[in-house]
């Protein structure tokens, strides 16, 4: 049963449509032409594709890519669950990947359907983001959350990227470690390389061979999304947010935080402080 349906997908500016569905669920088998982004956050449900069946639990999100054609189903029929579905105009993946240096989607979202758990962090992020969006009380400030989320979905993929099994390149792996540890934020980029013992130049290199975004671009969205996760959960300023994601020009970070989540700091600071839900 659909409980809430926020449609902004009409218009080229509007990338994405958004259901809750929750006690009765069955869609037959279908595809589309847009990306879709499945989150379970109570119970299961049951996806079908390429002739398999699997299972989507509780704190678990799926990515389908266009085309793909699947069912989704109840687990069971008296579990009760709560499913959150976004459907994703092609054109949005495509500005999110190309503003973090990838050209491709497909460089680093599945080719037909992937799945993987959240971490508690992830979590509690998403969940909080997902409760914030029923009480806003405008569309537009719906979409930008959405954008947001979204944003975040695709770069938990991205995060999540397994290394090509040929390779399993131990620097890379390093690295893509050492990016994530807000420990490092304060450091450059250059520093950071150095720190695992590399030079910028070579671990870009080796980033490109995996057909993975540059370090610095991996780097700067991952302190972006450390700063979205401190907005929603502490009474930091601006400024001190920034600098606590070691970026320390705030116009810069202004900046880079609208190009990749469409949505000024300030906005988003001030969404979480009127709008934080009741747990």
């Amino acid at each position: 049963m659909k409980i809430f349906t926020a449609d902004f997908a009409g218009s080229d500016l509007s990338p994405i449509c958004f259901r809750i569905n929750k006690r009765t669920l069955s869609f037959g088998f279908h595809n589309h032409t847009f990306w879709e982004f499945m989150f379970v956050e109570r119970g299961s449900v049951l996806n079908t594709f390429d002739n398999h069946s699997k299972p989507l639990k509780k704190n678990e999100l799926c990515i389908l890519s266009p085309s793909t054609a699947h069912s989704v189903t109840n687990s069971s029929e008296n579990e009760q669950y709560l499913l959150f579905n976004f459907e994703v105009k092609q054109e949005f993946v495509y500005q999110v990947c190309k503003t973090l240096g990838i050209e491709d989607p497909y460089f680093v979202l599945p080719s037909s359907y992937s799945q993987f758990t959240l971490d508690g962090s992830e979590i509690s992020s998403c969940i909080q983001s997902l409760n914030l969006f029923q009480s806003l009380d405008s569309d537009s400030k719906k979409e930008s959350l959405l954008r947001i989320i979204i944003t975040k979905f695709i770069m938990l993929a991205i995060q999540r990227k397994d290394l090509p099994p040929q390779t399993q390149n131990h620097i890379v792996a390093k690295m893509l470690s050492e990016l994530k540890n807000t420990e490092n934020f304060h450091l450059s980029i250059n520093e950071l390389c150095e720190k695992v013992g590399y030079s910028h130049e070579y671990v870009t290199r080796l980033f490109k061979q995996e057909k993975l975004s540059p370090p610095n671009k991996i780097f700067l969205s991952n302190k972006l999304s450390y700063a979205c996760n401190l907005f929603a959960h502490s009474q930091l300023s601006i400024n001190e947010v920034a600098s606590l994601c070691g970026i320390y020009s705030l116009s810069y970070f202004n900046k880079t935080f609208k190009a990749l989540y469409g949505i000024s700091p300030a906005v988003y600071k001030k969404q979480h402080e009127t709008n934080k839900p009741n747990f």
